[in-house]
């Protein structure tokens, strides 16, 4: 008896998935694992089932005094930084039991947003004394620079990727970059917003900045030529607390008191994608099952010294919002293989 095994796959250009985010009562069983399945034809990989690890609490680290406002990793995964209501900001050790390695004093008021350059060596706060700071990351957190102008307290800071500049946004409504290299200067004050700017970002690129404030929008500004608007991005109804870039620059996300999560971004249509075309040959397929592992963590690829010379989110093309993650009902619509069995 002959067996022919036809297998027909569907391509989409995207698949859109909406869905509510029903809080933290998730529950998963920690003693459950599903090995991961491979598909295999003549001996190569072609598809992979990627089995979920559900996350455990490994450490708690408690010496703030005050809420603590702002925490982030740097590149390398191997120091944590924290910026306070206590008014200090500290540095963990997020590879041995977690201890504090330096305690940063200098703000007069609470530590509101902090922040790593990617190679680790600087940490950048804003504070509500309306000042900006920068610390060396390496040597006991000793203070580098102090860099005033905002009338109001300083929200959301951040690097650029290359580390020569900062931004940052604050509740007087504006945004300012800095230069991070040469004495600090204000380079750009970008205004425009009507309420508190309460997050901002660079892409990966340093051609765009994000800005998400308390007017309900968000805005898309050029980075390199005069700080000019670009966009504005309505829609949510509430205040937006949070955006961020996609690593290559053409998506944003923000999150808002509307309880709704936004994604932005360039629509691609699916019938510029080719066609997919049938193997030429009647592939055989035996699943492959293994005990699960946990892959090694590689060191960091160096980052290059250098930019692409064009942003891949050009000016001239329009964002507009792609799909809605709200707080009601999840549709989950997922792009699917159907296999089809002919004896």
């Amino acid at each position: 008896m002959n067996v022919t095994v036809i297998l027909t796959a569907a391509l989409m250009s995207a698949c859109v998935v909406s869905a509510q985010l029903m809080g933290h009562d998730w529950s998963h069983n920690n003693s459950s694992h599903l090995s991961n399945t491979n598909v295999v034809n003549g001996g190569r990989e072609v598809a992979r089932r990627v089995q979920f690890e559900p996350f455990d609490l490994l450490e708690t680290l408690t010496e703030h005094t005050g809420d603590v406002n702002s925490v982030a990793y740097n590149y390398d995964g191997t120091r944590i930084v924290s910026g306070s209501e206590d008014s200090t900001i500290k540095v963990w050790d997020a590879q041995n039991g977690g201890s504090a390695l330096h305690t940063i004093s200098g703000h007069n008021s609470v530590v509101l947003s902090v922040g790593f350059n990617n190679d680790g060596t600087r940490i950048v706060s804003g504070s509500g004394d309306y000042t900006i700071r920068i610390w060396d990351a390496q040597n006991g957190g000793a203070a580098l620079q102090t860099l005033s102008g905002h009338t109001s307290s300083v929200s959301s800071v951040a690097y650029n990727y290359d580390g020569t500049r900062i931004v940052s946004g604050s509740l007087d409504k504006t945004i300012k970059v800095w230069d991070a290299q040469n004495g600090g200067a204000a380079l750009q004050t970008l205004s425009g917003h009507t309420d508190s700017v309460w997050s901002v970002g660079f892409n990966n690129y340093n051609t765009r900045i994000v800005s998400g404030s308390l007017d309900k929008t968000i805005k898309v500004w050029d980075a390199q030529n005069g700080g000019a608007a670009q966009q504005t991005l309505s829609g949510h109804t509430d205040r937006v607390w949070s955006v961020g870039f996609s690593n290559d620059g053409t998506r944003i996300v923000s999150g808002s008191s509307d309880r709704t999560i936004r994604i932005w971004g360039q629509m691609v249509n699916p019938q510029t994608l080719a066609p997919v075309t049938s193997p030429s040959q009647t592939p055989t397929m035996t699943p492959v099952t293994t005990s699960p592992t946990v892959a090694p963590v590689s060191p960091p690829t160096p980052r290059p010294s250098f930019l692409p010379s064009a942003p891949l989110l050009e000016p001239a093309v329009p964002i507009s919002a792609s799909q809605t993650l709200s707080t009601s009902n999840i549709v989950i619509i997922v792009c699917v293989s159907t296999i089809f069995l002919v004896i």
